[in-house]
């Protein structure tokens, strides 16, 4: 079978283990009566960023059990920041990944932070 490829993980054990880390960015804007509420009462549920900050950091050390051929990783730091933008009416999400290892923490930092505006 010519030009097929075997589907699989990429090989990553002649790689030397380095710090890896990735930052990923989203975003969230609402009407501006949304906001208000959002931010003067907040939900009726509790509290909006804290919930939504444990689901970031948790999509992220799920990442391999999600994105199909994502190599387990032992994520070393996973940060969550939320910033208001409020002439904007814009909440930015910020996921910060970081860990000791032979691949990247790109996917995880993005799963963190689509999880996180999500939520």
């Amino acid at each position: 079978m010519k030009n097929k490829q075997c589907l699989g993980m990429v090989d990553i054990s002649h790689k030397s283990i380095t710090q890896r880390k990735a930052i990923a960015e989203g975003s969230i804007t609402f009407t501006a009566k949304a906001f208000k509420i959002l931010i003067q009462e907040g939900s009726p549920k509790g509290d909006v960023f804290e919930t939504a900050k444990i689901a970031g950091i948790m999509a992220a050390k799920s990442v391999p059990g999600i994105i199909p051929l994502c190599h387990p990783l032992v994520l070393e730091k996973i940060k969550i920041n939320f910033e208001r933008l409020t002439t904007k009416n814009t909440i930015k999400v910020t996921a910060e990944v970081l860990c000791m290892g032979k691949t990247g923490v790109e996917m995880e930092a993005l799963t963190a932070v689509s999880v996180a505006c999500l939520t």
